[in-house]
């Protein structure tokens, strides 16, 4: 693997990242905003 390979995210990567933070920000009165948080 290449120092270029290293640094490229794939789309599942992405969605694992990002969904905690797009959850938090959706109705956040309705959920744990701290604890999806602390997952992204």
């Amino acid at each position: 693997m290449t120092k270029s390979d290293e640094s490229v995210m794939t789309v599942e990567q992405a969605r694992k990242i990002s969904a905690p933070l797009y959850e938090a920000l959706n109705r956040p009165a309705e959920k744990d905003v701290s604890a999806l948080l602390a997952e992204a």
